[in-house]
């Protein structure tokens, strides 16, 4: 990897990542207990997001015990591998917590859940007419960096590049790297067949696209309480600082 990120800078937040850590614990255990470390292929198997199954509507085996079109959720919080799901974890926990301070929390779990469905929906469009069953939370992730890379294109990002050299670097160079390199490029190449690449851009794309309008959300709400805590205490007599 070129940009290897550590931390974000984030001296303005305040908020406890609490949506961030639900979203990590949900995943590991799901890859623990229900997939057994990635030994349960039926259960796997049987979340995962199948192209040709969510457009025809027809079910193969092994049996998808939800309907199909949950699996564009269910395939979200499955991983084929430990270091699959290491990877997608890490990048959670490193960008997740800032996206979430600017979104709250319930703004930034449903990003986080659109950006995993679109990202679904993005693979089983390209790849209408057939393509590999999918799986991971790899385009929910990939959401979380668009926004970020809307909402604070120039927070500093602390990372190692080629993995040795210290680094602080603005975040849009830092995730416009790590995009280039990881998905646009092999897009392009066709360099790597089994990573669903066109997942990745969709989710990337619905959250640099959507973030905007979900701070916007959040700062109208904020104002409604604002405004709805100094009327009561108007009200009641007490002074407003």
């Amino acid at each position: 990897m070129v940009l290897v990120p550590l931390e974000v800078q984030d001296p303005d937040s305040n908020c406890r990542p609490y949506v961030t850590l639900g979203i990590l614990a949900v995943n590991i255990a799901v890859f623990c207990i229900f997939q057994g470390f990635g030994g349960n292929r039926e259960f796997t198997s049987g979340l995962v997001l199948a192209p040709s199954e969510f457009w025809s509507g027809q079910d193969t085996p092994p049996p998808t015990p939800v309907p199909l079109w949950m699996t564009l959720v269910t395939s979200m919080f499955l991983h084929g591998s430990l270091m699959h799901l290491v990877g997608n974890m890490i990048f959670l926990w490193i960008f997740g917590p800032v996206v979430e301070s600017s979104l709250g929390r319930l703004g930034f779990f449903v990003l986080y859940i659109l950006s995993g469905i679109f990202a679904g929906l993005t693979y089983a469009t390209v790849n209408v007419f057939g393509g590999l069953p999918v799986l991971g939370a790899s385009g929910a992730v990939a959401g979380v960096l668009g926004a970020l890379t809307s909402l604070h294109p120039s927070r500093k990002v602390a990372a190692l590049l080629f993995g040795v050299f210290p680094v602080v670097v603005p975040c849009f160079v830092a995730v416009g790297i790590f995009e280039i390199v990881s998905d646009v490029l092999p897009a392009f190449l066709g360099s790597k067949p089994d990573v669903a690449i066109s997942a990745h851009i969709g989710g990337f794309a619905f959250g640099f696209c959507c973030a905007p309008f979900v701070s916007r959300w959040k700062y109208r709400n904020c104002k409604k309480d604002i405004h709805s805590s100094v009327d009561e205490a108007l009200l009641a007599g007490r002074p407003v600082h």
